[in-house]
């Protein structure tokens, strides 16, 4: 898929997905659904469920993961970029 179209995407997504998409931020920036969680004060399954919803809401995969980490793909990646953006926009 084409970068432009992707971040269509991506912006179509940060945008309609408001409450998903503020999970996503201590998602990325602790690489963890454990320590997310922590900070969301919600369970480990929780984070990860909303996470997988927001993936199926944008339609393309949003982390690769292992047993102790998770790191934005490329397509998660410019979603990341379209969250912050927005959220640094009502600011």
């Amino acid at each position: 898929m084409a970068p432009r179209v992707l971040s269509r995407r991506a912006l179509r997504c940060a945008q309609g997905n408001g409450a998903s998409s503020q999970h996503w931020i201590p998602v990325v920036e602790l690489s963890s659904f454990t320590r997310a969680g922590e900070r969301l004060n919600l369970t480990r399954p929780g984070v990860s469920r909303l996470i997988k919803l927001l993936g199926r809401r944008c339609r393309f995969l949003l982390f690769d993961r292992s047993k102790n980490w998770v790191i934005p793909t490329a397509e998660g990646e410019m979603l990341s970029e379209e969250v912050d953006r927005v959220f640094h926009g009502l600011r």
